[in-house]
């Protein structure tokens, strides 16, 4: 298979999980507008900007974990 880019392996990816069902935080040294808005319309659940932030890096992990739980439960009916 030949090497993809990150956003042709989130389009993969997308093909066989929703946003739902697998976050994905995107992390790229590209900060241009129109990367960011690629990222989101191929699918990401985040962005971050490298040189990566930790402590921020994080938040926006619990933050996508924490919406997976609440929109797991409330397709359970939770």
């Amino acid at each position: 298979m030949p090497e993809l880019n990150s956003l042709e392996s989130l389009r993969e990816l997308r093909k066989t999980y929703t946003a739902t069902q697998l976050p994905v935080i995107m992390a790229t040294s590209k900060d241009e507008d129109q990367d960011i808005v690629n990222c989101f319309d191929t699918g990401a659940s985040d962005f971050a900007s490298k040189p990566i932030n930790f402590p921020v890096l994080y938040a926006r992990i619990k933050t996508a974990l924490k919406l997976k739980q609440l929109m797991a439960g409330t397709q359970t009916g939770s």
